[in-house]
């Protein structure tokens, strides 16, 4: 396969008040009654959390997005939230934006994905839903608005473009907020990445 290679890029959200809002909400909540809340409450929150900080990320992402466009060339954005989703949607919309996510049924899906390949479609946006059982190496540059939590999904959402059939190198663009958990995320998860690469490199 032609090589991969993965960039961490720097960014400032957009809306950094209200994360730092909502964050320190969060941690109060966190040392006081969350205390004793379940697990499922505080997923919630994080995941609240999680949504503001990538509705601050758009306009990066956005930006880089049509940089790559303007070079001739299709990309591929992969988003959490609905809400981020449909945010790089309507702003991509002029370039030809298709979606594989979750809300999509099998027919759009494989609808989708045919427009991207045959290059109707400039702009694919994905989400775990499009994680698996698809090719999209009619592009060679995918960005990661929203990061997971588990390495191993973002790494199938990579090998949708760099799979038999790529014929270029794929860039793998990591966009990373300042000043927010979006940081020890990013630890978090390359230390996962690089403890089950030298598993497998061992086994």
């Amino acid at each position: 396969l032609p090589e991969l290679t993965r960039t961490y890029l720097p960014i400032n959200i957009t809306n950094a008040p209200e994360y730092y809002r909502v964050s320190s909400e969060f941690r109060t909540w966190l040392q006081g009654e969350g205390r004793e809340a379940s697990t499922s409450n505080k997923l919630t929150k994080i995941t609240a959390l999680r949504c503001v900080l990538g509705r601050g990320k758009v306009e990066a992402a956005i930006e880089l997005a049509q940089d790559i466009l303007a070079g001739g060339e299709q990309v591929v954005l992969y988003a959490v939230h609905k809400e981020v989703v449909t945010s790089i949607v309507y702003a991509l919309q002029e370039h030809g934006v298709v979606t594989v996510v979750g809300e999509d049924s099998q027919e759009q899906r494989a609808d989708n994905v045919s427009k991207f390949q045959s290059g109707i479609a400039k702009v694919a946006v994905i989400s775990q839903a499009g994680g698996e059982g698809i090719n999209l190496y009619s592009a060679s540059h995918i960005i990661f608005v929203e990061r997971e939590w588990n390495s191993a999904k973002e790494e199938q959402a990579e090998a949708r473009l760099h799979r038999i059939g790529q014929k270029q190198n794929v860039t793998a663009y990591y966009l990373v907020a300042r000043g927010t958990y979006d940081e020890r995320l990013n630890q978090m998860v390359e230390h996962k990445r690089k403890i089950s690469g030298e598993v497998f490199k061992h086994d």
